[in-house]
C-alpha cells in the first residue's frame, strides 16, 4: 500500500514540475471575425488574410439584430482584434437602420470593453435599386460610430466579381481581405 502512495505522489510531483517548467509559447495575436455569409465559407475573405489565423464566428443568414457575442469572448493578450462585418442581411431584410445601429453599437462596445480593438466593416454598396436607400442609411449610421476603426468596401466592391450579386467570388474575397488587412494594421 505504501508503494502505491509513493508512486502516486512521485507521479503528481513529476506532472507539477513539467507544468511549471514547460517552455512558454508566446501568445499569438487573436483575430475574431464576426459576420454573415460574406465572411463564412472555404473561399471567403478571412481565408485570404496573411499572417492571421482568425477565429471565425460567421454564419449564413446572421443578422446584427439577432446576434449576441459569446459571453466568454475575451482578450487573451494585449494584441487582440475583432472584425465586425454584420448588417448585410439587415439591409436585405429592410431592417430599420437606427435599430440595427443600436445592436451594432452594443456589440462593438461589448467587444471594446473586453479588450478588443474593433474594425467595423461598412456593408458594401450592392447597386441593386430596391436596396439602395436602406444601404445608404445603414452606411451613414455605421460610419458615424465612434471608438472603432472603420473599413469601407465601397471602393473595391465590384458586383461583377460576385457569384450572385451579394456573395464575393475568389477575386473579390481577396480584395476584401487585403482591404480589411490594411484596416487591421
Amino acid at each position: 500500500m505504501s508503494d502505491k502512495i509513493i508512486v502516486i505522489v512521485v507521479g503528481i510531483c513529476s506532472i507539477a514540475w513539467m507544468v511549471v517548467h514547460a517552455p512558454q509559447c508566446p501568445a499569438e495575436p487573436r483575430l475574431v471575425i464576426i459576420g454573415d455569409s460574406i465572411s463564412a465559407g472555404s473561399d471567403s475573405w478571412p481565408t485570404h488574410l496573411q499572417g492571421y489565423y482568425p477565429h471565425i464566428l460567421a454564419q449564413g443568414g446572421r443578422l446584427a439584430r439577432e446576434y449576441a457575442p459569446p459571453r466568454d469572448i475575451r482578450v487573451t493578450n494585449g494584441d487582440n482584434k475583432a472584425v465586425y462585418f454584420l448588417s448585410t442581411g439587415d439591409i436585405l431584410h429592410n431592417a430599420d437602420a437606427k435599430e440595427t445601429k443600436k445592436y451594432i453599437s452594443a456589440h462593438a462596445q461589448l467587444l471594446t470593453s473586453r479588450g478588443f480593438d474593433v474594425v467595423l466593416v461598412t456593408p458594401p454598396i450592392f447597386g441593386i435599386d430596391k436596396f439602395n436607400k436602406a444601404n445608404r442609411q445603414h452606411r451613414r449610421m455605421i460610419n458615424r460610430m465612434p471608438g472603432v476603426t472603420h473599413c469601407d468596401l465601397a471602393y473595391i466592391w465590384d458586383k461583377s466579381l460576385t457569384v450572385d450579386g451579394y456573395h464575393p467570388g475568389i477575386e473579390l474575397s481577396e480584395r476584401i481581405a487585403w482591404t480589411i488587412q490594411e484596416c487591421l494594421e
